[in-house]
């Protein structure tokens, strides 16, 4: 899989070595990197609404803005993270439903469609999806030095609880619900 993405003339220019946008990071295990960059034969990080923004259609479907593919223990091996990075200031500022349709599109569109040969190739085995909704930690709320249980208590029954309360989304007969990490907690590895 994670050749073909490499292989592929669209994706190939829309690959990065970071996983940061909009005051939110993803750090990558320096394992996955060789001198700075990464590792193509372990990772890519597909750049998705980089690829649709390409496309100049108006509108810009919504999109994710990060698919991460890492090889598993094997060959055909596969760990997919399907990302979208948030600076929140204000919770209720967030747009769930716009949030939800950006997995959406990810998920049917861009990989069950547009590069369905290479996600949906059987000789691919997809061992993990996660779908990940990553964000600060609102300290304009909490104060620089919140504690995980300050910080669970103040997104209680806010837009970011609704989102985790989403329906799971399925791609390849896995359910794949969202989750909430917080950008200083989160790591691929």
């Amino acid at each position: 899989m994670i050749n073909e993405i490499n292989n592929n003339e669209i994706l190939n220019i829309h690959l990065s070595d970071f996983i940061k946008e909009n005051g939110s990071e993803v750090i990558i295990h320096e394992s996955l990197y060789e001198n700075d960059i990464l590792d193509k034969s372990l990772i890519a990080n597909i750049k998705v609404d980089d690829f649709y923004n390409s496309l100049n259609k108006y509108p810009t479907p919504p999109s994710v803005d990060n698919l991460v593919v890492v090889r598993g223990r094997g060959d055909n091996r596969f760990d997919l993270y399907i990302i979208e990075l948030k600076d929140v200031k204000k919770m209720a500022s967030l747009d769930t439903k716009n949030i939800e349709s950006k997995f959406k599109t990810t998920i049917s569109d861009f990989m069950g469609d547009k590069f369905k040969d290479i996600f949906l190739c059987e000789d691919s085995i997809i061992c993990n999806i996660n779908a990940w909704v990553v964000c600060n930690r609102f300290m304009s709320y909490l104060g620089d030095h919140a504690d995980d249980e300050k910080y669970r208590k103040r997104i209680k029954d806010t837009a970011m609880e609704r989102l985790l309360l989403t329906k799971p989304f399925r791609f390849r007969n896995k359910a794949i619900p969202l989750q909430l990490k917080v950008n200083d907690t989160c790591h691929i590895v």
